[in-house]
């Protein structure tokens, strides 16, 4: 008789939603996974030496697999934690944005969520170094809305629509970023609003910001988004829904498998899968890792 495959689904308690749907969200895991082939241990976690507790308990071989439950935020310390190891990663979406859980197309429903566990194809995707310390799935960033990042983690209560709020507001006193950007042999100086790097194309509620991005093919998309009037920023908002971004006048877009960014200032804020981070160094450098990570999707 064949092992069961333990599968360990990390339920992060400093998320919102999971805390506040815990009895539906276990109910839904263990009436859903197929027991006859896996082996559910359901870890509540409220701290991240607590979640990496539970992906040292899940082993590192090919038969090892770890499910993030939570948003984004969950999902992105989940990677930074399994990165490099034969850590198999699945994903049950509950945050606002979902970004790296729609790029492979898993349901946002649980129980159909939990059915592309069941069904457990896998693929291998890159994942984004910043500085050789951080890694990301999705999108990163620097300057607005790298900025945005920082403020909503500090919001009691998030959402898009929080989201859109948030940004509205902030963008009247934003004042452009001026940075050298190092790519592809070249030293381009640019004054932006932002410059956006990609794995994948959107941020997350289909919000495309990278149109071109391919989530496996050893290069990153890097999106700049110029100094822009405001009577243009809503038929700019409809070309990132429509996939339609990079045709803009005020993007310069570019594919690199490394490069970096030099501000000259101390200290650099940025944003990894909507996630703020502090640089203390006057640089933000981001290679492609090919092929890092396994993981579980639905494509």
């Amino acid at each position: 008789m064949t092992d069961k495959t333990r599968i360990f689904f990390i339920e992060n308690l400093n998320s919102g939603r999971v805390k506040k749907i815990i009895p539906k969200l276990d109910k839904a895991i263990l009436d859903n996974i197929d027991q006859s082939k896996f082996e559910p241990v359901i870890a509540k976690t409220s701290t991240l030496e607590e979640a990496s507790q539970v992906i040292k308990e899940a082993g590192d071989s090919e038969n090892s697999v770890i499910v993030a439950v939570g948003g984004d935020g969950t999902v992105n310390k989940t990677i930074n934690e399994i990165a490099g190891k034969n850590i198999t990663l699945g994903i049950i979406p509950l945050g606002s944005g979902n970004a790296l859980a729609r790029e492979l197309n898993i349901p946002l429903n649980i129980k159909k969520a939990v059915n592309v566990i069941n069904n457990h194809k896998k693929k291998e995707i890159d994942l984004m170094l910043v500085n050789d310390k951080y890694y990301g799935a999705c999108v990163g960033g620097v300057g607005f809305d790298a900025l945005i990042a920082e403020k909503f983690e500090k919001l009691t209560t998030r959402g898009l629509k929080n989201y859109i709020r948030l940004s509205v507001q902030e963008y009247f006193r934003y004042k452009n970023i001026e940075f050298t950007l190092e790519i592809n042999g070249e030293k381009i100086h640019k004054k932006a609003f932002l410059l956006s790097f990609a794995n994948t194309r959107q941020y997350g509620n289909n919000a495309y910001i990278a149109p071109k991005a391919i989530i496996d093919d050893g290069m990153i998309d890097i999106v700049i988004l110029k100094e822009l009037k405001v009577i243009d920023t809503p038929g700019l908002a409809a070309k990132l829904f429509t996939k339609k971004i990079d045709n803009s006048k005020y993007i310069d877009y570019y594919k690199a498998n490394s490069f970096k960014i030099i501000t000259g200032q101390p200290e650099i804020y940025i944003h990894l899968d909507g996630e703020p981070i502090a640089i203390n160094q006057n640089f933000v450098e981001v290679k492609s890792k090919n092929k890092m990570l396994k993981v579980i999707h639905n494509l």
